[in-house]
This record gives C-alpha cells, sequence and structure tokens, in this order.
C-alpha cells in the first residue's frame, strides 16, 4: 500500500505516508461487523499544501465512499493520531456541515454510509 500512496502522493513525506497507510487501515475507518471489511471504504486523503513547518495550519481532506453495493456501513470512526498531527478543536466539518470531534485524540464519527455514499472530512491541524 505504501508504493501505492507514495505514487499517488508524490509530496508527502515518508512518515505523513506512513501516518497515512495507518489511517486507511486502521480498524477505525472500518465499521465494526464481521462482514464488512477494508475493501468496501474507498478513502483517500489530501492536504491544502504540498508542505508546511511545525505550526504552520494544514488542512487536511478525506474523502471516503461506501463502495459495498448492497450494505450500509455503520459505526464509521475516522481516527488521526499521528503524533505530528494535531487538530484544531472546532474545525472538522463533514459534508461542509460543524461536527463534533475529539481534538485530543483526532477522532471523527462518521456516522452510517449507504451503499455508494460519499462524505468529505475536512478539519484543521
Amino acid at each position: 500500500m505504501n508504493n501505492d500512496l507514495r505514487r499517488a502522493f508524490p509530496n508527502l513525506t515518508p512518515e505523513q505516508i506512513d501516518t497515512l497507510t495507518e489511517i486507511l487501515t486502521s480498524e477505525s475507518a472500518r465499521a465494526p461487523r464481521a462482514s464488512y471489511n477494508e475493501g468496501q471504504l474507498k478513502s483517500s486523503k489530501s492536504a491544502n499544501v504540498p508542505s508546511a513547518k511545525p505550526g504552520d495550519p494544514v488542512v487536511y481532506t478525506v474523502t471516503l465512499t461506501n463502495i459495498n453495493s448492497a450494505d450500509t456501513a455503520t459505526g464509521v470512526v475516522l481516527s488521526d493520531t499521528s503524533k505530528d498531527i494535531h487538530p484544531v478543536p472546532g474545525t472538522a466539518t463533514l459534508d461542509g456541515v460543524s461536527v463534533p470531534d475529539d481534538a485530543l485524540t483526532g477522532k471523527y464519527d462518521l456516522g452510517p454510509f449507504a451503499p455508494g455514499q460519499t462524505k468529505i472530512l475536512q478539519y484543521t491541524a
């Protein structure tokens, strides 16, 4: 997966690639049903700048799509727990609407995803 991400995001550092890999493969990015596997959520993450210095604000956009044609994904929580990413409290939006966040842990409850549904989470770190 890392090589694919490096090709898709050539401006990310190795640490950012590792963080993105953790996000995309973490248990919290999937619904908590045994029949719902990692391959049923398609995801991508981007930043509004190609690089930043420590302390510079960066807006992250995470796009998730339920590519399963029959099942609704439930209990989807995204967790961005990189030691280098510190979400700014109150900046998270889901599909343009402010959502509660746990800025200390970087966890975002994304709710259910209907078959084929796409949701876009944005937050500043």
